[in-house]
This record gives structure tokens, sequence and C-alpha cells, in this order.
């Protein structure tokens, strides 16, 4: 799932490395969020994982910025920015080869909600 905040948010990577993708807030329409009032209305319906364009066509036109974290690195997001997380399979080719390979991150929710 797509999800946004209301917040600002800060995502420090301390072990492991992760994916992301953030797609602005014009993009909203074209993702499908769920209406407001229902219980995931700041999560968007359309999964940009695996699009199905034909039941969300708008998906097409969403644009992502992408980013990759390596430890040590901490990237900002803004709030009502849609923003998709994965941790990368290390080298091994598993997200968990034995032995485990430990993936951890922090997020850290600043400033107030916002009313736009």
């Amino acid at each position: 799932a797509v999800p946004r905040s209301a917040m600002d948010n800060f995502l420090a990577q301390l072990e492991g490395r992760k994916s992301v993708l953030v797609y602005p807030p014009h993009c909203s329409f074209d993702l499908y969020p769920y209406p407001t009032g229902h219980p995931a209305d700041n999560f968007a319906m359309a999964d940009p994982e695996r699009p199905d364009l034909g039941r969300w066509p708008g998906l097409a036109r969403a644009t992502a910025l992408e980013a990759e974290l390596a430890p040590g690195d901490v990237l900002w997001l803004p709030r009502y920015h849609w923003h998709l997380v994965r941790q990368v399979p290390d080298a091994c080719g598993g997200e968990h080869p034995p032995p485990f390979s430990p993936n951890l991150s922090l997020s850290a929710w600043v400033g107030g909600k916002g009313t736009e």
C-alpha cells in the first residue's frame, strides 16, 4: 500500500538498504486515494508495484522520484507526499537469507498536521 501522512517525516536508514518511491501531492488523483472518512483514507487504492491500468488508468500518469537509502542516509518526506518504502534484498539475493540480514530504519514525524 502507498500511504501519505499529514505530517512531515524524516526517514533515517540505520542498517541495510531501502528503496523509496515518492509521489508528489499533485499525483493524488492518479493514485486513487480512498475517500475521505474511509478507514484507509491516507492510502492509495492503486498499487504501483502491480499496476492494473484497466482498473486504475491514471496510474500511468503518476510520476515518482526514486531513491535508495543506505545506512546513514536520511530522507525528508514532506507532508501529503505519497511514499512506498521497500527493503532492498542483500547481495545474496534474498530479503532474509541465512544468516538473517537485518534492516532497520527510524521514522520521526515532525510539525503539526496540515490542514490543506
